[in-house]
C-alpha cells in the first residue's frame, strides 16, 4: 500500500499521499530517527539508527545504479544473447550453457519486451544481454630512427641461412 501511495502519478503530477495529506510520506527508517539523544543508551541507539540509514541509502544508490545499467535500450536489428534456463535431463545445471545465440531482435514492444528471430515469441529484456562486438586487433606501428636503421647490404652473406641445416645440435 505504501508503494501505491508514494508512486508518482503522471496525470496529477504528484503522489496520491501528498494529494490527500499535503505532505510527503516518510519511510520507516526516516521515521525512526528523532531528536539528538542525551543519554549513553540513546546515543548508542542513535548511532545504530544512523548506520542503518547510511546503509539503507547506500543500498538505494546501488539499486538505482543497477536499474540504470539494466536499461540497455535495445533496438531492432541488435545482436543479443538469450538466457534460457532449461537444462536437458541428466545434465548438471552448473555446467550447462544457459546463454544461447546470438540472435537478432526483430521488433521491440514497450521498453521491456522484444521479439527475436527464431526464438520464443516475446522475451523480457532482463533475459537479453548485448553481444560484445570486439574491434579488430590494434596494429602497432613502430617508428625507427634513422640512426637505428641498418642496411641489409652490410650484413654477412650467410646471415639469412639457418645455422643448423639438418637439425643437428652441438651438445657440450
Amino acid at each position: 500500500m505504501f508503494s501505491l501511495n508514494t508512486s508518482f502519478d503522471t496525470t496529477r503530477l504528484d503522489t496520491p499521499f501528498f494529494l490527500v495529506h499535503g505532505w510527503d510520506a516518510h519511510g520507516t527508517v526516516s521515521a525512526m530517527l528523532g531528536p539528538r539523544p542525551s543519554s549513553v543508551q540513546e546515543r548508542t541507539a542513535y548511532e545504530w539508527r544512523r548506520k542503518l540509514q547510511r546503509d539503507y541509502s547506500y543500498a538505494q544508490a546501488c539499486a538505482e545504479d543497477l536499474q540504470k545499467k539494466a536499461k540497455r535500450g535495445f533496438a531492432a536489428g541488435d545482436a543479443v544473447w538469450l538466457y534460457i534456463p532449461k537444462v536437458q535431463p541428466g545434465l548438471s545445471r552448473k555446467l550447462a550453457h544457459m546463454w544461447h545465440g546470438p540472435f537478432r531482435i526483430q521488433e521491440i514492444h514497450d521498453d521491456f519486451r522484444s521479439r527475436g528471430y527464431r526464438v520464443n515469441p516475446w522475451v523480457h529484456v532482463s533475459r537479453l544481454k548485448p553481444r560484445a562486438l570486439f574491434p579488430k586487433r590494434p596494429t602497432v606501428e613502430i617508428e625507427v630512427n634513422e640512426d637505428d636503421d641498418f642496411d641489409a647490404a652490410l650484413l654477412p652473406g650467410d646471415s639469412w641461412e639457418p645455422d643448423v641445416v639438418n637439425d643437428e645440435y652441438e651438445v657440450e
